[in-house]
């Protein structure tokens, strides 16, 4: 049975804080230092789809966005993992 630390170490994460939450995005950067974490910013800042007027067609035909995680507004950040390259280890 593999232990639950090498079983972590298989993976890096990628930690995305809302836009303008410094203590947060500061305080995760700090902690997660010395681990295979990467901490960003959530760069977005509206709907890219056009509105109204535009020329643009639509072709979607649903909107494919799920609502967001309770993590995002009870915690102000998401986690996402990714599983290391063998070289990258």
């Amino acid at each position: 049975m593999e232990r639950p630390e090498s079983a972590l170490s298989r993976f890096a994460y990628l930690m995305v804080v809302q836009r303008g939450d410094l203590d947060r995005f500061r305080l995760l950067s700090t902690t997660f230092r010395q681990r295979p974490v990467e901490v960003i910013w959530d760069r977005r800042v509206g709907d890219r789809r056009r509105s109204g007027d535009d020329q643009a067609v639509d072709r979607r035909s649903r909107d494919r966005r799920r609502s967001a995680p309770t993590s995002w507004d009870n915690l102000g950040f998401l986690v996402a993992r990714t599983e290391l390259d063998k070289e990258k280890k």
